[in-house]
This record gives C-alpha cells, structure tokens and sequence, in this order.
C-alpha cells in the first residue's frame, strides 16, 4: 500500500529537513534571484536613457532672422572679424571697427529704420522663448560635463536654469527638434568649449535665452540664437553658426566668426527700387520750415538720408506707405540741390534721387545809400554881382555945386553876400546902386540943358 503524504507534511521553503538543515525551494530562489536582476537592470538603464525632454517650439525671429550681429547701444570690433549676415544697432548707433571687420551677405544698419524694427522682433522672440513652460531644470549643473555629454547627449526640449549657467567642454546635442536653453542670469563658456549637433540636430531651431549678459570666452564653437537682455562679448577667435542678438547693450567682438545658419532659409533676392522727390514749398521763405518727401514704391522699411550737394542734412525712416520725411528751416536763401539716398532692405537694393533744386528766397536787400564826398570848398553859388561902379564924380557943371552921390538909405555900401567873394557886391545892392547913378547921371543932364 502506498502511502502519500499530505501537503502540510511536505517540507516547506525554509523548513528543516532530516538533517536538520534549512534549504530553500530551488524555483522560489531563482524566482527571486531573477526579480533582483531585472531590479538592477531597470535601474541601470533608467540611468543611461535620459529624462524625456519637454517640447518647445521655435520663437519668431521676424526681421531679426537675418542678422548676424544686433546690438542695443552699441557694436565694437577687434580685428579682422568676419560677419556673414546683417549687422545692425539701435537704439544705439555707433558701430565701430569694420574695417578692419568685413560683412558679408548683408548690411549694416546703425540706428535705422531695419534696425528698429528687428529690436522690436527681438523682444517679442525673447519674451516668447522666456515663457515656454513646463522646463526640464538644470539648475547648478554644467552644460557638457554634468549634462549633455557624449555618453548622455540632451535631446529636443525646454531647459531652465534660475541662476546663471555655465559651458565646459563639449556640450552635445541630439536629433532634431527646437531647443531652448532659459537661463535666468548670466551664460558663461570657458575657453575651448563647443556645442556638437548629432542625429540632425539643427543651429537654427537652438535658442538661448539668457536673462543678463553672455560671455563667449576665448575659442569656444558655439551653436544656435543667442539672444541677451544686456550684452555678449564675444572673446578673441570665437565661431558661431548662428546669432549674438543683444536687447538692450552692447555687443563686443575680437576677431570672430559669426554666421547666420543656412537653414534659416535663402534670403529674398532683392530688386531695384527708385525714389523721387517733392517739396511742400518751392521757392520757400528763408527761416521758414520747409519739407521734402522721398517716394520709395514698395518699401515699408528702410532710412532715406538726405543731402543738401554733399553736405548730411538728416535722415528719416520709410513708412508703411514707402514715403519718408524730413522737415528743416536751416537752408539759407539760394538754390539748394536736395538728394535723398534709400538705404535698402533685405527685398528692396538702395537708391538714389535726381537732385530737387530747392530755392529759398531771402527778405529784399537793402538799397545802398551812396553819399558824395564832401569837397573841401563849396564854390560860390551865389547870385553873380556886378562890380560897383567906380566913384568918379560927376563933371562939375558950371554954377552947380558938387555934391557927390548920396546914400541910398537901406543900401549897405560895401559888403559880401551869403558865399559872396570880398569887393563885390550883391546883385541887388548892385542894381540899386546903378539906378541911382543913372538917376543921378539924368538930373546932371537936365541941369546942363538947363544951364
């Protein structure tokens, strides 16, 4: 008869057996030794596999897109830099250094129409990259040691930083997709560090969005927009595929290389433009404010420059209607050969007017007032005398007494009139004298027949 035992008889896992020795089940053991293993393995690789990054989109650059360099108050330069792209500062205006700097494939625009506008891009593509959320945070942990190594390369996402942030060696970047790097404070690379672009990971979908200013220290290749609140300087033999956009400081170069990617899309080839003049007064009145227009068909950006021949009298932006004004009152009375210079835009190539004559009339002249010299002596105008009569008597007739002539009262003997030469004798004094002495020279006569 054969017997069997009941399963509370048989030895359990863990229980004694003859010998007294605990052994357990050999299924349970390796039941729990491959739970431990596939423990550890699951561990291991959730080590390897980076977190999945979350999604961000790429910021409208607008007219900033075909900048290589914008600057806020200023752009200075160091050397033989080379600029493929625009390069443009406002509200600032100064941009010095080119040469020795050349720019390719593009302009610069110092405080102009273009440059206003891709300012104004710039913040509404900084601000947007700035509040792209939720973030994968990194803060305290360095770019291309701590994260984004070769072994572990950061993949397509949001990345935030509520300090500052800092690039030591070779920061890699995987598959395609947009990056967004938010730093709250400054970046900083040290010399010789990259950013690697591996598994169609692309320069111009990696934006930089940093909250202070950016320091790009010496020989660093760096990738993707870098847009700054303040400023970047750019540290001697720096190359970028992308963008040094700075708000609302300066951008300072030493001997770099910056390019705007390729795979921001070929710019438009631009076309002639022509530009024309008017005057709101012609002639005008002189101190009188005078304005002239520039036409430019199809612009709604650019800078009309306006020159009296060759001298700068100012500058006015292009509006939405392609016209540009300059208004001025300080053009002195002549004929002025008014020229407006159009700067161009990415779609339209710069231009010159025919030269408007503009004439300004100035207040009537004086009528000179021409004084005769005054001549040492006035010659005599007076009324011409006639030369007195010699006194001689008159023949004495015999029995008559002689008696001479009487004076003729009122009559001055002698004297000079007004401008009279000395013995002669007024016309009139002259005339009454001779009317006496032909009245006497009768009554002689008379008294002789008489006789």
């Amino acid at each position: 008869m054969q017997h069997h035992s009941s399963p509370e008889s048989q030895p359990q896992d863990g229980a004694a057996v003859a010998d007294g020795v605990y052994r357990p089940t050999a299924g349970r053991h390796f039941a729990k030794t491959g739970a431990a293993v596939g423990a550890a393995l699951a561990a291991a690789v959730a080590l390897a596999t980076p977190a999945l990054a979350l999604t961000g989109t790429a910021p409208g650059l607008g007219v900033a897109k075909s900048f290589a360099v914008l600057g806020g108050s200023t752009v200075t330069n160091t050397g033989p830099s080379y600029i493929s792209g625009d390069l443009g500062v406002s509200a600032g205006s100064a941009v010095t250094g080119f040469g020795p700097g050349i720019v390719v494939n593009g302009t610069i625009h110092a405080a102009d129409g273009v440059a206003a506008n891709a300012q104004s891009d710039l913040t509404t593509a900084y601000n947007n990259a700035a509040g792209q959320q939720p973030c994968t945070d990194e803060t305290g942990k360095v770019l291309g040691q701590d994260v984004g190594t070769s072994a572990t390369p950061l993949p397509p996402g949001v990345y935030c930083f509520s300090s500052s942030a800092q690039l030591t060696g070779a920061l890699h970047l995987s598959g395609a997709g947009v990056y967004i790097f938010q730093i709250a404070s400054t970046l900083t690379t040290a010399p010789g560090s990259s950013v690697f672009l591996d598994s169609n990971a692309s320069a111009c979908q990696i934006f930089w969005q940093v909250g202070s200013s950016a320091t790009l220290d010496t020989t660093t290749t760096f990738k993707g927009t870098l847009m700054a609140l303040a400023s970047i300087s750019v540290n001697n033999g720096v190359n970028i595929e992308g963008r040094a956009l700075a708000r609302t400081g300066q951008v300072s170069l030493i001997n770099d290389t910056i390019t705007v990617p390729s795979c921001a899309g070929a710019a438009p080839t631009p076309t002639a433009s022509s530009t024309t003049e008017s005057s709101s007064s012609n002639p005008s009145p002189v101190g009188q404010p005078v304005s002239i227009t520039a036409t430019v068909p199809g612009a709604s950006g650019g800078t009309v420059t306006y020159y009296d021949g060759t001298t700068p009298l100012g500058s006015a932006p292009v509006n939405g209607a392609g016209n540009a004004t300059l208004t001025t009152s300080t053009l002195a009375a002549g004929t002025h050969p008014i020229t407006a210079v159009f700067s161009g835009t990415p779609t339209l190539l710069p231009s010159t007017s025919t030269p408007l004559v503009q004439t300004v009339t100035g207040p009537p002249a004086p009528v000179p007032v021409t004084r005769p010299a005054a001549a040492p002596g006035v010659p005599s105008t007076s009324t011409p005398t006639v030369p007195g009569v010699p006194h001689t008597g008159i023949p004495s007739t015999p029995g008559v007494p002689h008696t001479g002539i009487p004076s003729t009262p009122g009559v001055p003997h002698t004297g000079a009139g007004s401008g009279g030469a000395p013995g002669q004798l007024p016309l009139n004094a002259a005339l009454s004298c001779l009317i006496v002495g032909m009245l006497l020279t009768s009554i002689a006569f008379f008294r002789r027949l008489r006789a």
